[in-house]
């Protein structure tokens, strides 16, 4: 198991240059006071191939996420658990820069007190997601399981399994304002509380197809 544990913030791995194949298959885990990663890629940094057959989870005081991104992954496999949990927010994966093709068939899930998220585009570009089993966002407050904000891009967004949000203000599956996605296809379950998909502030999908 690979693990870090701050008075402040804490990381299990911080990634700042080049790393071609990163696999795990026990724990990558991070606790901290303030923000925690189970994996931080800062910027200018590399991932090409992450592959997770484990657990990858941050569990922070006030924010927590099991891979917080900053530079470039090319390619994201998850077979397993990646998880962020935090006394304010929890998010599964974050990224702030770009990842290239995200596949999962385990489980992706953000959990806070307030708000629980389980993959934040905020502002940046994800190429393909690929989900076959669960994508969750579990808040006290609110909770979303794809949050695509802020002029974040999503190409394409297929889903054969289960993307939900949860939480007793509000809650949607997919959130997408200011964003946009261009191709999704459903032939799961995209479930929210309050909405399956919602859509404000200009946020486009440009194609739509629902088999589920």
């Amino acid at each position: 198991s690979i693990a870090g544990t701050g008075s402040n913030n804490s990381f299990g791995i911080f990634n700042t240059g080049i790393i071609a194949g990163l696999t795990n298959n026990g724990l990558v885990n991070a606790t901290g006071n303030s923000l925690s990663a189970g994996i931080y890629s800062d910027s200018r940094s590399t991932i090409t191939t992450l592959t997770n057959s484990g657990l990858i989870t941050g569990a922070g005081n006030n924010s927590g996420y099991g891979i917080y991104n900053w530079g470039e992954i090319d390619i994201l496999i998850n077979n397993c658990l990646i998880a962020g949990t935090g006394s304010s927010s929890g998010t599964g994966i974050s990224n702030d820069s770009e990842i290239g093709i995200l596949t999962n068939s385990g489980l992706i899930a953000g959990t806070g007190s307030s708000l629980g998220t389980g993959i934040s585009n905020d502002s940046e570009k994800i190429g393909t997601i690929t989900n076959s089993c669960l994508i969750a966002g579990i808040g006290s407050s609110s909770g979303t399981g794809i949050y695509n904000v802020s002029e974040g891009t999503i190409t394409t967004l297929t889903n054969s399994g289960l993307i939900t949000g949860t939480g007793s203000n509000y809650s949607a599956g997919i959130y997408n304002t200011s964003g946009e996605i261009s191709i999704l296809t459903n032939t799961g379950v995209i479930y929210g509380d309050t909405n399956a998909v919602y859509k404000a502030n200009n946020g486009t999908v440009t194609s739509a197809y629902n088999y589920g």
